[in-house]
């Protein structure tokens, strides 16, 4: 019995342990570290196939609403509408490290993707292998980008108005080649006009 125990345990002490992930320390982030999706500068030099992305993007959101109003148009007024839409987006191209992959942010300030907070949809779109992907789309109004060590993708953190006093942020990271929501956070302003940052891993 010893044999086979010793056996047993030296197999398993060569085994090789499961992976696991580095350890993701968390920014200090405060309200002025985000970049306002308004006033940024979008870039107006846009792939092709992001294009066809975007006018079946806004072709999708349209349907998605059609309950709001939409439905009463005209087709020429809808077509028109659906025009003025795709030309009010702003792109903004967010820096990668690796060759041939780009990573935008899109800025629908559509009616129906805007709220009285100041918070308008923000899609995450990633251009790799050919194709476009959406990672995510928050409601946010400014967004904040980082570069972990060895890491050819930024950290992509979206900041969302929730009151006069709090900010929510949500970050997104690229983990083993896969995006996913990473950090979840809050940024609150005291009484004296400071900031308290809560930014952590997401459960």
């Amino acid at each position: 019995m010893r044999i086979v125990c010793i056996l047993v345990c030296a197999a398993t002490l060569a085994a090789p342990l499961p992976a696991q992930e580095p350890p993701w320390a968390a920014p200090d982030l405060i309200t002025e570290s985000f970049t306002s999706a308004e006033s940024a500068a979008a870039s107006a030099a846009l792939p092709q196939i992001l294009r066809l992305w975007l006018a079946s993007y806004v072709e999708r959101s349209w349907n998605e609403t059609l309950q709001y109003g939409h439905a009463g148009l005209s087709k020429a007024e809808q077509a028109q509408q659906r025009k003025e839409i795709l030309a009010a987006l702003k792109v903004f191209p967010l820096p990668v490290r690796k060759a041939g992959d780009r990573l935008y942010l899109v800025n629908n300030r559509a009616r129906d993707a805007c709220g009285a907070t100041g918070n308008c949809t923000l899609v995450l779109v990633e251009e790799a292998a050919g194709a476009i992907h959406s990672i995510a789309s928050e409601s946010g109004w400014g967004f904040y980008t980082r570069f972990r060590a060895g890491s050819p993708y930024p950290d992509v953190f979206i900041a969302t108005h929730m009151s006069s006093r709090e900010t929510a942020v949500t970050g997104y990271a690229n983990i083993a080649g896969a995006w996913r929501k990473r950090y979840c956070a809050g940024i609150f302003r005291n009484n004296d006009g400071t900031q308290t940052t809560d930014v952590h891993v997401c459960p």
